[in-house]
């Protein structure tokens, strides 16, 4: 996800430089373009930095769960009932994380066309002007 991101970026930054030099309202868009990306860019590592603090606990949790299997006498059944807990809420938490980094891929992909969809028609507004000054002359 972050490689399309970075493409998005680096296609607004292009766009900025080329197209949005020539198109003042082109330019407006790109800018909103670029503020938008680096708040999506925000919440992508928000929710990686989760998904791999959920990894670190559930680890955490095999680990002790193996401990458990191995000297079952060790531990009580209250101590299991909280290990066994905190296993089920990691594995949902886990999976609303993973639906909503499929949703900011989702996202990024959508952004990615929409841009160039948006450049595209920037370029053939130019041509059709660039051939109406054409044929005015």
């Amino acid at each position: 996800m972050y490689k399309k991101l970075k493409m998005y970026k680096d296609l607004i930054q292009d766009a900025k430089g080329k197209e949005g030099r020539e198109d003042p309202e082109l330019l407006a868009k790109l800018r909103e373009l670029e503020g938008e990306a680096k708040a999506l860019e925000r919440e992508i590592n928000d929710v990686d930095s989760k998904l791999n603090d959920l990894k670190k606990k559930r680890n955490d949790s095999k680990r002790l769960l193996e401990e458990i299997k191995k000297q079952p006498s060790k531990y009580t059944p209250s101590q299991i009932d909280q290990l066994l807990g905190t296993l089920q809420d990691t594995q949902e938490k886990n999976a609303g994380l993973n639906d909503k980094a499929d949703q900011q891929e989702d996202d990024v992909d959508q952004r990615l066309n929409d841009l160039n969809a948006l450049l595209n028609s920037s370029q053939r507004r130019k041509q059709l002007q660039n051939d109406i000054d054409g044929l005015t002359k």
